[in-house]
């Protein structure tokens, strides 16, 4: 079976899946934003299921076509979610976590916890704060991500901010080999109704690797999202506008969510 018809089968196979899980009366954990995170959590005792469904695109050539020429290359990662809520302001997730790169087969990649924390309702603080704290357990390192989530609602216009640092440990040579990243999301979203959404986000890469600052990365695009009972679907694609041009020339995701 190739990666192509493995792929196919996953996406469609996790929405059914996910779909068919929803009470006709709930509500999801709407997110208006693919990259950023929202500042609200789960409510106490809700449950949710998540996909998550990232792709990067850019040309390579294959390895298999020895002196052929670069064609279209996509590395698809797939994260499925589940998300609790410990108390109003609390809530925790785990994730199982795939990745295909391309030209290669789909590989099972390790487990993700995560947790998140808002600090006040909606409107009482200037700005919506809440904190996210995520530790990923793989096969060959562990990653450890930390976030400060902002918001700011005005009206229809959702406004949002995520400051992002992501820490790989990887053994290398006997030791512990440490790169950190900063990576800054911006969002601009306006509800049109209840079921529906527009945006647009930034998302920048800033890798530091053995103490040393790599060309940052700066990607930027549009977001769409749907909402409906119990579900959302969120949509986006954002070319890189500038920087490291080994890095990939678009960054899409899709995030399906499914209350239970």
């Amino acid at each position: 079976m190739t990666p192509t018809i493995i792929t196919r089968g996953i996406v469609p196979l996790c929405g059914l899946v996910l779909l068919s899980l929803s009470p006709s009366t709930a509500q999801a954990d709407r997110r208006i934003f693919a990259q950023l995170y929202p500042y609200s959590t789960l409510p106490e005792g809700t449950k949710e299921v998540e996909h998550y469904l990232d792709a990067s695109f850019d040309r390579a050539v294959d390895p298999d076509d020895v002196g052929g020429d670069e064609v279209l290359a996509i590395s698809w990662k797939h994260q499925v979610e589940f998300e609790y809520g410990i108390t109003d302001h609390w809530d925790f997730g785990i994730y199982q976590y795939f990745r295909q790169d391309a030209f290669q087969s789909v590989e099972y990649r390790g487990t993700k916890l995560r947790t998140r924390y808002r600090f006040a309702e909606q409107g009482v603080l200037p700005i919506d704060l809440s904190a996210y704290l995520e530790v990923a357990l793989l096969a060959d390192e562990i990653e450890i991500e930390e976030r400060l989530i902002a918001a700011k609602i005005l009206g229809p216009v959702e406004l949002g901010l995520n400051l992002k640092v992501e820490q790989k440990l990887e053994p290398a040579d006997g030791a512990l080999e440490i790169e950190h990243e900063l990576i800054p999301l911006l969002g601009v979203g306006w509800h049109a109704n209840e079921r529906f959404a527009i945006g647009a986000e930034y998302m920048g890469e800033i890798a530091f690797h053995e103490g040393e600052l790599e060309t940052p990365v700066h990607y930027a695009g549009p977001a769409v999202s749907f909402a409906g009972r119990g579900f959302f679907w969120t949509l986006s694609a954002m070319p890189r506008i500038a920087g490291d041009a080994d890095a990939a020339s678009v960054q899409a995701r899709s995030v399906l969510g499914v209350m239970l």
